[in-house]
């Protein structure tokens, strides 16, 4: 059988999948993670075979950019 996970590229999403997604490979079930370009190398130090489908700018660098635009805003209003 084939396996496919889905994950985001944050490692909270993906490490409690990893007992599960090693389940299926001790199976004999051919397992594949689709991922972000930027967590193929963490789910492959799990010893997880990463598909990585998604590209551009990861969640990690969003939440980053609002937060520094939000913090700016601020600034700006109290001047």
């Amino acid at each position: 059988m084939r396996v496919l996970f889905t994950t985001s590229e944050l490692p909270t999403h993906y490490f409690p999948m990893v007992p599960l997604a090693w389940a299926f490979q001790a199976a004999g079930h051919e397992v594949r993670i689709a991922c972000h370009e930027s967590a193929a190398e963490p789910i492959a130090r799990a010893g997880l075979t990463p598909l990585p489908l998604l590209d551009g700018p990861d969640q990690l660098f969003k939440v980053r950019l609002a937060l520094y635009w939000a913090a700016q805003s601020k600034r700006s209003e109290e001047h």
